[in-house]
């Protein structure tokens, strides 16, 4: 088995984007300025360092999931659309 780590990686990128989206966009939309403070945040940087690393290998890893692997992936896309549902609803502070 390959592992999943570089597509968890990838999707705690998508996860981060998809989520600041949604509270800017209901806040007052997605604006230049929030496009350039979410781009210098330092969480974003680590995590697109992160998901670009091992962006080559996720072909391997996604063609030799496990059972076990499947089900950790499908745990972190419940918890993804979670937050970016929980992200809509709310108006951001």
């Amino acid at each position: 088995m390959a592992g999943i780590k570089n597509i968890q990686e990838v999707a705690a990128l998508v996860e981060l984007v998809a989520v600041e989206i949604c509270k800017a966009s209901v806040k007052e939309g997605f604006q230049v300025k929030d496009l350039v403070a979410f781009l210098e945040a330092p969480d974003f940087e680590e995590k697109l360092q992160a998901a670009i690393d091992g962006i080559d290998q996720l072909p391997d890893e996604g063609s030799d999931l496990g059972l076990i692997e499947t089900l950790t992936l499908a745990k972190d896309v419940q918890r993804i659309v979670t937050n970016v549902v929980a992200a809509l609803k709310k108006p951001a502070a």
